[in-house]
């Protein structure tokens, strides 16, 4: 009984936690279900048990989803490049698992962190790395990907040392293992200031953070915006250059 009450306590909370920020829906969606239970119970022959009721009380919305995190608009923004170029292999260095798992199903994706991610799905092959140190031979990688992740190096949160030219070393590195006509795509924030926001990130100028790469060529820039969409380069500085995540290409 008392595993029944845990299990329908933990499965309760985790499908309507949003419940605590919308408390009235909450509650009508309590009285709904409540009513729509023997409704149903009535309707059928099955067993429908009280201790198997999982309450999802804050599902009847309009719309399904609004896919408006920045990190999905930038990841996507990336994946089509890659789509494009169609490469044999190509080499990630740190970002997120949804992006893995997209380009994955485009190319099989050799992927580099200091705290290799886990995985049994195929097309992802994992090891531990360094960006400030990558082990791969110069102008050997003929498409790589840093996604969100050079504002972090150096500032301790992921456990890597301390080091205030961290991403400086990062985009060096980057620019050093690309081959030749290859391609780089890399992502941070971007802002109307640069600034260190310790220890969690750094947000850039896009003038400063292009700069990292003057061996490497810019091919296309895009923003991806807080609140879903994007904005090219003139539209960004006309608004005041807001929060975003900056996406580059570049070559060399």
């Amino acid at each position: 009984m008392l595993d029944n009450f845990r299990r329908f306590v933990t499965e309760t909370f985790w499908v309507n936690w949003m419940g605590i920020i919308h408390p009235w829906r909450l509650c009508k969606g309590i009285t709904l279900t409540a009513g729509q239970y023997f409704s149903y119970k009535k309707r059928t022959d099955e067993v429908v048990s009280l201790r198997d009721i999982i309450p999802c009380c804050i599902d009847r919305t309009q719309i399904s989803s609004r896919i408006s995190d920045m990190y999905t608009y930038q990841d996507a923004w990336v994946a089509r490049r890659i789509l494009q170029k169609k490469p044999a292999v190509h080499v990630d260095v740190a970002s997120s698992p949804a992006f893995l798992v997209m380009v994955s199903l485009l190319v099989d994706v050799k992927t580099v962190d200091i705290r290799p991610i886990e995985t049994r799905l195929p097309g992802i092959f994992p090891r531990r790395g360094d960006i400030t140190r990558l082990d791969f031979a110069d102008n050997s990688i003929s498409s790589v990907s840093s996604l969100s992740v050079m504002e972090h190096v150096g500032l301790g949160r992921y456990g890597d040392p301390l080091d205030p030219q961290g991403t400086v070393k990062a985009a060096m590195e980057l620019c050093r293992i690309v081959a030749p006509a290859g391609d780089l795509y890399v992502a941070v924030p971007t802002g109307a200031v640069s600034k260190v926001c310790f220890n969690a990130h750094r947000i850039f100028r896009p003038e400063d953070f292009i700069g990292l790469f003057s061996s490497c060529r810019l091919v296309a820039e895009t923003y991806a915006l807080h609140g879903g969409g994007y904005m090219e380069r003139n539209a960004y500085d006309s608004a005041g250059r807001p929060y975003a995540y900056g996406c580059y290409h570049f070559t060399k």
